[in-house]
């Protein structure tokens, strides 16, 4: 088997995972984001502005949820947004800049994406929450399978500390790893 159909595979158990996790989706996004609030760099990269949060989607630990109840916008937030086949990375200022888009994902609106003065340039990210599928305790991560955070995170400083984010039905032993696959500083769960 590749790494191509390992990964395919994977990627229908842990969806199957994730339906039957659903009901709890919201109490151990919770716990997640209460972890996070407790990491120094984590704080320091908030406060700063230096911040990159992905806009959560279907199944996926929530994001947008504890972001209704931040309560300084004054330097922003990053956010990523799909241009093509790349993302891009821009900065808002509250959560009325954002618009459902693609896969009906949220996104900064259009009018934010086009003005260079909001663009943010991956060498001032100095911490991003990443989405997965699946992660191994390694930090390798499956994704959609569109590279888009991979071909994202290549970009990004050695020193921009990364944090997958997670329910634990989402950790495995091992993920099928790349070429091109790029891992995360750090996974974190609602158990730690």
């Amino acid at each position: 088997m590749t790494n191509r159909t390992d990964k395919s595979e994977l990627r229908k158990i842990i969806r199957k995972k994730l339906e039957i996790n659903a009901p709890l989706r919201n109490e151990k996004s919770s716990l997640i984001w209460n972890t996070l609030t407790k990491m120094e760099n984590f704080r320091y990269a908030r406060q700063s502005g230096q911040l990159m949060v992905y806009l959560d989607f279907d199944s996926e630990v929530q994001t947008t949820l504890f972001l209704t109840d931040e309560p300084d916008w004054t330097n922003g937030l990053i956010i990523p947004y799909c241009r093509f086949d790349e993302i891009l990375a821009v900065r808002v200022f509250s959560l009325d800049e954002l618009a459902p888009q693609t896969f009906g994902i949220l996104e900064p609106k259009q009018d934010i994406t086009t003005d260079p003065q909001r663009l943010v340039s991956p060498e001032e990210i100095a911490f991003v929450l990443v989405p997965g599928l699946a992660f191994d305790r390694q930090g390798n991560r499956l994704g959609r399978g569109k590279g888009y955070y991979d071909r994202f995170l290549r970009k990004i400083p050695p020193e921009t500390f990364t944090a997958g984010l997670a329910f634990e039905c989402q950790i495995v032993e091992q993920i099928p790893v790349c070429a091109h696959d790029e891992p995360v500083s750090m996974v974190i769960t609602e158990t730690g």
